[in-house]
């Protein structure tokens, strides 16, 4: 009987020694959220051209459309719009016709993955102004936003990489944000800035997460609008990389197990041996 205790010990001790091995990272979805939009107008002969070569009226066209996404597994969405304008100005301003044209198109677009070891996603928002000549007007709307909830089985160390940028218009805002919070967490990243600028934040961090759930929430969206001349391209992007691995337990408690395994082995062994003298 002692001799197949001290067997049962020893193999005790040796996988202990070999090293326990570590759980999988385990990310569990529990709900998301995910929408895109877009909208937008064109005119061709804004109010500036049509006192000076009216009698004209141009209204201009529009466009406006979404997606979205509440079930899991995440999917990749993707919505864009546009809108064309024309407007012909003849006598006594121009000979022959002179036809002036305006465009605008708007797209909003997210892809993310989703592993039981890794999470990422992107948000883009972007828009085209295009126009033949003066006194025109353009406007787009274009944004993305993403929600994720999950929850995280155990102990886990998360290595954050990404970045929040874009370029812009004369007029109008643009923001990204990204935020994920959660027991003893709040990071954030939130870039917001004029049209006219360009700028990019990127970020590497490293936290330790402790089981619970956490909520991630990104966007991208940009609302911008040209005067006169339609000739920019605006677009913001979101960008995340989240690697999770399990947290390694602290030595002190590692160590504490073997010393304990390493009595009782000890404890069983003498008592064999003295089993074994004695008969």
């Amino acid at each position: 009987m002692a001799s197949n205790c001290c067997k049962i010990l020893a193999f005790f001790l040796l996988f202990c020694c070999i090293g326990i091995p570590q759980a999988l990272a385990d990310i569990v979805p529990v709900s998301v959220s995910q929408q895109v939009s877009v909208s937008g107008t064109a005119t061709a002969c804004d109010d500036g051209c049509q006192m000076r070569y009216g009698p004209i009226q141009d209204n201009g066209n529009s466009f406006s459309s979404a997606n979205s996404n509440t079930h899991l597994p995440t999917t990749n969405i993707f919505q864009s719009g546009s809108a064309d304008d024309s407007v012909q100005v003849g006598l006594p301003f121009f000979d022959p016709p002179f036809l002036r044209t305006a465009s605008v198109d708007g797209s909003a677009n997210q892809w993310s993955a989703l592993t039981p070891t890794n999470l990422s996603m992107e948000l883009t928002a972007s828009a085209d102004f295009s126009g033949s000549t003066d006194l025109m007007f353009g406007s787009a709307l274009a944004n993305s936003q993403y929600s994720l909830v999950f929850n995280l089985t155990n102990p886990y160390v998360v290595h954050l990489t990404g970045d929040i940028g874009g370029e812009g218009v004369s007029d109008g805002s643009f923001d990204g944000e990204i935020h994920l919070t959660g027991p003893g967490l709040q990071f954030d990243q939130v870039l917001i800035f004029p049209m006219d600028s360009s700028d990019d934040k990127s970020f590497d961090e490293v936290f330790t997460l402790g089981p619970g759930q956490y909520t991630l929430n990104a966007v991208a969206g940009l609302d911008g609008q040209q005067f006169y001349f339609l000739d920019s391209s605006p677009f913001v992007s979101s960008y995340l990389n989240a690697d999770f691995t399990p947290a390694v337990p602290e030595p002190a408690q590692v160590s504490t197990v073997l010393g304990v395994l390493m009595v009782i082995g000890i404890f069983f062994a003498r008592r064999h041996g003295q089993n074994r003298l004695s008969v």
